[in-house]
């Protein structure tokens, strides 16, 4: 399970990095 924790942290810092190339 805590592999499953990181793997959602690295998707939250990819929709990050996605929100910021939009902006």
């Amino acid at each position: 399970s805590e592999r499953v924790y990181e793997k959602l942290e690295d998707l939250e810092e990819g929709i990050l990095a996605l929100m910021w190339v939009r902006m």
